[in-house]
């Protein structure tokens, strides 16, 4: 029997969300133009399609940024709080793209070099680290600029 065009079953869907905290280039987080070219930069580099994007600087009470691409298997988008040194960072992706996403994600951490970064899976994100991090966060290793080149993947060998 052929497979339902709405099964899942085939094609996992997976929602990635991380937490960047006190990120050291404050200036970046700032920058619109950047965030989204780096955002489309790296999806493509690490083998993932874009298809559209956009992004907005918000200027009423903040400085953040807001950019998102449409990717061939969903959607990215990263959002800035400059004032509190936070970067949270989202790719869904439907299919087995967890290497790619990867490699997306190693990029994303050289270009913000957070402090304190976490893989957040329940969604509960706040703007600054939380005084008593959730017991399921997961802290992130942020790779150096040389790793990711010498070993291609984004990943450490």
């Amino acid at each position: 029997m052929a497979a339902s065009l709405f099964s899942t079953a085939d094609r996992p869907e997976r929602d990635h969300l991380w937490g960047f905290y006190n990120c050291r280039d404050l200036l970046l987080l700032k920058s619109g133009r950047a965030i989204a070219r780096s955002l489309k930069e790296y999806l493509q580099n690490a083998g993932i399609p874009t298809l559209a994007g956009a992004h907005h600087k918000f200027t009423d009470g903040g400085e953040g940024v807001t950019a998102v691409q449409i990717i061939g298997a969903s959607c990215a988008d990263v959002h800035t709080w400059p004032e509190f040194g936070t970067v949270v960072v989202r790719c869904f992706a439907c299919g087995d793209k967890d290497k790619e996403v990867q490699k997306f994600l190693a990029s994303m951490l050289s270009k913000f070099r957070p402090q304190d970064p976490y893989e957040i899976p329940d969604r509960n994100i706040p703007t600054s680290l939380p005084d008593a991090i959730p017991p399921n966060w997961r802290p992130l290793q942020v790779p150096k600029f040389a790793d990711l080149k010498q070993n291609g993947t984004g990943t450490h060998a």
